[in-house]
């Protein structure tokens, strides 16, 4: 029941539910007093224990019906056995004469009741762990995994043996009557079987399925261009972005709750030693200073970038509570300021507050020497030698005066400017595309065209 609950949580914990091991220590306390029989006590005992969000809920109900139910071993086949004890008896002389023809396993096919069955249900799941049935990463592996588990278990070799061991009985005066009724019984026993090892596999790959394929499918949407993405990718890469942004706020937490206490202050220490003789017995830590640092972005959302830009406001969210003061602006030729939104919703529902309640005209061209202006005039004074100035757009101005001049005096202001353009740099500075001027004014000027490269580019500004 211990690896059984312990693969279960693994399952939880894949499907994105978090679960602490304290939980699951409260878990496993938690059987001593529940009836295992009772399926409503056992899943309210799971429940409590393991689900904290009600959001969790349908996930957690969907795994626990695959996972838990279905695994009993139908036994009314022991029926058709009543009234054969005499057979049975000469079926087990015949065995024990037959000097190891015959496996264990087998053994206990044909003479074992109920119990012995529920012993083999047990073997069945032992040996789906063995050969790593929960380990599957692609569906295709289902069908190899129920090979491996019936060449551990010898079931090829089962039905040879029965026609052996009716073959014997049959030598041994047995009438033709008793050998059918035997070989009725124990073929269906051997079906049973041999469904619930397919049946178990199938399980197994009905819960990993979420999970079976994910990490080669996003590599691969990753590396995508963000302008080449169809409706469809754009949809499955959803929730992938979701879980990297939160992957990235929850190492950045980690790492800050590690740190709050700071590194020891070695001077400090040996100098506070002195009133004991020398012996540290007081260990004095420096204390960590409070990072200043600001954010200021500006992401494009015309049409031209509308792909990149949604993908792009995921790395304004995940920037919000990183800094000591990050402002977020969309614009298209206007400004609309969005980090309220991001203050104070979930991630889908502050981006698309941010898209719809900004205020700003979608349908214009986009003006990017008009955006500078105004935020120079506008918002200058939130810029100051501590603020990274990030913008996030192509670039092109759809030939309007670029204003770079004005870019320039914001950069005097600003810490760094860093532009994030999702075309390839083969394309900067062609048609009406500003970036052989807005280059020069910035920091640092990279290609940011899917999302691999968006997530390089937080994980170095934020880790």
């Amino acid at each position: 029941m211990k690896q059984t609950l312990l693969d279960f949580v693994d399952l939880l914990r894949k499907a994105g539910i978090r679960v602490a091991l304290s939980e699951v220590l409260d878990c496993m306390r938690g059987m001593e007093y529940v009836d295992l029989l009772d399926k409503a006590q056992f899943r309210s005992a799971l429940e409590t224990t393991l689900v904290k969000r009600s959001e969790d809920r349908q996930e957690f109900d969907r795994l626990f019906s695959l996972y838990f139910e279905g695994r009993g071993f139908p036994l009314d086949d022991d029926a058709g056995a009543e009234g054969m004890d005499h057979l049975m008896q000469h079926v087990s002389d015949v065995l024990d004469q037959a000097n190891g023809l015959f496996s264990g396993q087998f053994r206990d096919i044909v003479l074992g009741g109920p119990a012995v069955m529920v012993h083999m249900v047990q073997q069945i799941m032992d040996s789906a762990r063995e050969v790593g049935v929960s380990r599957m990463t692609y569906p295709l592996q289902a069908s190899y995994m129920t090979q491996r588990m019936r060449e551990r278990l010898s079931v090829d070799q089962w039905e040879a043996q029965l026609k052996h061991l009716l073959a014997l009985l049959e030598e041994h005066g047995v009438s033709s009557e008793e050998v059918d009724t035997l070989r009725g019984l124990l073929e269906e026993r051997i079906q049973h079987l041999q469904t619930m090892i397919k049946d178990h596999v199938e399980r197994e790959k009905q819960i990993r399925m979420p999970f079976m394929g994910t990490r080669s499918f996003n590599q691969e949407l990753m590396n995508k261009s963000f302008g080449a993405l169809t409706p469809r990718e754009i949809e499955a890469m959803r929730q992938a972005v979701k879980e990297l942004v939160q992957r990235i706020r929850d190492e950045y937490s980690l790492r800050q709750r590690r740190q709050r206490q700071g590194r020891i202050d070695i001077k400090r220490t040996l100098r506070k030693s002195q009133q004991y003789g020398g012996v540290p017995m007081e260990i004095i830590q420096k204390r960590r200073k409070k990072s200043k640092a600001r954010v200021i972005a500006l992401c494009d959302v015309s049409s031209s970038v509308w792909n990149a830009s949604r993908f792009m406001l995921n790395l304004l969210y995940s920037l919000q509570d990183q800094f000591s003061a990050v402002r977020s602006f969309i614009f298209v030729d206007t400004l609309g300021e969005v980090t309220q939104f991001f203050e104070r919703y979930d991630i889908d529902e502050a981006i698309e507050k941010a898209l719809n309640e900004a205020g700003i005209p979608y349908h214009h061209y986009t003006d990017y020497g008009s955006v500078f202006k105004e935020f120079y005039e506008n918002y200058l004074d939130i810029v100051n030698r501590k603020t990274t100035f990030i913008i996030i757009g192509d670039g092109r101005n759809n030939f309007f005066y670029p204003e770079d001049m004005v870019l320039e005096k914001i950069r005097l202001r600003a810490r760094r400017i860093i532009w994030l353009n999702p075309e390839p740099r083969g394309f900067w500075g062609t048609g009406d595309s500003m970036m052989h001027r807005y280059g020069c004014q910035c920091n640092e000027a990279r290609e940011c065209r899917n999302l691999a490269q968006l997530m390089d580019f937080i994980n170095g500004l934020v880790l």
